[in-house]
């Protein structure tokens, strides 16, 4: 496999969101709302823990009520010591040398910066994990390194983010990784999200990171607009059965007045088995327009199973009943929409 150049190709009239801004007060209350949901609530008087799933719990309330409440992202995982599902919680928590989520699929570790700016998810037999090297000059391609005079860099750690669903979540940052950089890593559900930003203008803006991989394969998607991390396993009639494990898809970057490019592409070169050179490309033209907002923030990210990443959530209640045919009935539903989550509400 030669050097790879990734990009996602638009149409003209299609247009790249970071993320829907809620325009209505309404629309920020019910957002607010959303995000004070328990899983543990008091009017809750059993859960349908046979209903449980990656995304989903069930619950049947005090007043004749049943909630469940679905995420479009995993928020529970299997736990296959005690034959159940538990809910993913990416608390950080500080070791020795890094800090590691607490638990879920994926054992997620960040290490402290004067170890290395990197970020690594084991699983059962597979792993993941990516350094950052610095930047790479076009008129030396060959060098990369850190720019300017040495700036102390330092790792804020968020160790609990609370979301809608309360599968807990984490933020870490590399302030000053590198000269007019932060490098951002959010955590929810199974996925990372990764956000390099840009603070200053800069003559280029292309960043290298050491990509490594064990138990897993790397290939270009057949619409040509992700990385797909997969393993292959030979089942017992002799086929070989191919599993997506993770996908990285095209970033696309944004300023801080929203206004967005999908100008920005990935370069990807394989070095030996399981290790690759890895590097985000943005364009110079884009970022050092004139009027641009800074921070100009690069949103690359690591999705795990589905290659589509959603970040709305939905949440919605229905009549219960405990007819043997589980019937259920509403008289009437409501949807509202916020920049996070979508809120169904049925009585």
């Amino acid at each position: 496999m030669g050097t790879i150049k990734l990009k996602k190709m638009y149409a003209e009239n299609d247009q790249v969101q970071p993320e829907a801004v809620a325009s209505s007060s309404f629309a920020e209350d019910v957002t607010e709302v959303a995000e004070k949901q328990q899983w543990e609530d008091p009017a809750v008087l059993k859960e349908f823990s046979e209903k449980t799933d990656e995304t989903s719990r069930h619950y049947k309330l005090n007043n004749g009520t049943a909630k469940s409440i679905i995420s479009a992202t995993a928020s529970n995982y299997f736990d296959e010591a005690e034959q159940k599902w538990k809910p993913i919680d990416n608390s950080l928590s500080e070791k020795q040398e890094t800090y590691e989520s607490k638990c879920g699929k994926y054992k997620t570790e960040i290490s402290k910066p004067e170890k290395a700016k990197s970020i690594k998810m084991t699983a059962s037999g597979v792993e993941i994990s990516w350094e950052y090297l610095g930047k790479q000059n076009s008129s030396e391609p060959e060098t990369f390194a850190f720019e300017g005079d040495p700036v102390p860099t330092t790792l804020s750690v968020d160790a609990s983010i609370n979301g809608a669903l309360q599968s807990k979540g984490s933020r870490a940052v590399y302030e000053n990784a590198d000269k007019d950089i932060d490098i951002e890593y959010d955590l929810s559900g199974n996925n990372v999200k990764e956000n390099i930003i840009i603070k200053e203008k800069a003559e280029e803006y292309k960043y290298l990171f050491a990509l490594k991989t064990q138990g897993l394969k790397l290939r270009v998607s057949e619409d040509n607009e992700s990385l797909e991390l997969y393993t292959e396993t030979v089942n017992e009639s002799g086929e070989t059965e191919i599993k997506t494990e993770a996908t990285i898809p095209v970033p696309f970057m944004y300023d801080a007045n929203g206004e967005s490019s999908d100008d920005v592409y990935f370069e990807l070169a394989p070095e030996t088995d399981g290790k690759y050179t890895f590097a985000v490309v943005a364009s110079a033209e884009w970022i050092n327009a004139d009027g641009r907002a800074f921070p100009v923030t690069i949103d690359p990210q690591i999705v795990t199973g589905s290659s589509e990443y959603i970040t709305k959530q939905v949440q919605y209640r229905n009549i219960y009943s405990s007819y043997s045919s589980g019937c259920y009935q509403t008289s009437y539903s409501n949807w509202y929409t916020t920049s996070s989550s979508y809120i169904r509400v049925m009585r």
